[in-house]
C-alpha cells in the first residue's frame, strides 16, 4: 500500500513539475541536485564519456558543496582522456596530495600521474614555443606594446617563466629601432646639408 502511495505521489510530483516552466533540477535542493548529477556522472564514467564527466563535475563544483577527493581523481582522469594535460596534472596531484594511501584510487592515480607528467611537459613546451613565436612576431612588426601584453598574458598562463627577460628584449628592440631611425634621420640631414653646400 505504501509503495502504491509513493508511486502516486511521484507521478503527481512529476505532473506538477512538467507543467512548470523551470527546469526540474533547479527546483531541487543542492544536495538532491548533487545526487542526481552523481548518478549521471557514474553513467558517464562507465560509458567513458569523458567530456560529459568534465561537464558534470563542473556542475557539481558549481553547487559549492563539499566533494570527496575522488572527484579530483575522476576530473583528472577525464581531463587526461580529453587531452587537457595541465588540468589533469592539477586535479590528480590534488587527489594525491590528500595523502590517503588506503583509498582504492590512490594507486591508479599514481599510475595516471606518471602518464600525465611527460604529456604536461610536452604541452608546456609547446605553449612556451607558441608564446615565444607570438612575441617575436610582435617585436618584428614593431608592436612593442602588443608584445608586452602578450608577455603578460603568457606569463599569467604559465607558458613563460621570466617576463623580465622578455621585457628587456622588447625594450632593446624598441631602442635599436629608435636609434636606427635617429641614425637614418641624421644621415638624411647630412646628405641634405652636403647637397646644399
Amino acid at each position: 500500500m505504501k509503495l502504491i502511495a509513493t508511486r502516486i505521489f511521484i507521478l503527481a510530483a512529476l505532473l506538477v513539475v512538467s507543467q512548470t516552466p523551470q527546469p526540474v533540477q533547479a527546483q531541487l535542493k543542492p544536495e538532491v541536485q548533487a545526487a542526481l548529477i552523481k548518478t549521471k556522472l557514474t553513467d558517464a564514467l562507465r560509458e567513458k564519456r569523458y567530456a560529459d564527466v568534465l561537464k558534470l563535475i563542473g556542475e557539481l563544483r558549481a553547487l559549492n558543496l563539499p566533494l570527496p577527493a575522488s572527484m579530483d581523481y575522476f576530473e583528472g582522469l577525464a581531463a587526461a582522456e580529453t587531452g587537457d594535460w595541465v588540468l589533469a596534472e592539477n586535479r590528480v596531484s590534488a587527489f594525491l596530495n590528500v595523502g590517503d594511501t588506503k583509498n582504492p584510487l590512490f594507486q591508479p592515480a599514481l599510475q595516471l600521474y606518471a602518464k600525465i607528467e611527460p604529456e604536461v611537459a610536452a604541452a608546456k613546451e609547446k605553449a612556451r614555443t607558441a608564446a615565444e613565436k607570438e612575441i617575436e612576431n610582435l617585436i618584428s612588426s614593431a608592436d612593442y606594446a602588443g608584445a608586452k601584453q602578450a608577455v603578460i598574458r603568457h606569463a599569467n598562463a604559465g607558458a613563460i617563466a621570466d617576463r623580465n627577460q622578455y621585457f628587456a628584449k622588447i625594450d632593446a628592440a624598441a631602442e635599436a629601432k629608435r636609434q636606427a631611425a635617429e641614425a637614418a634621420k641624421s644621415a638624411a640631414q647630412r646628405r641634405e646639408k652636403k647637397f646644399q653646400d
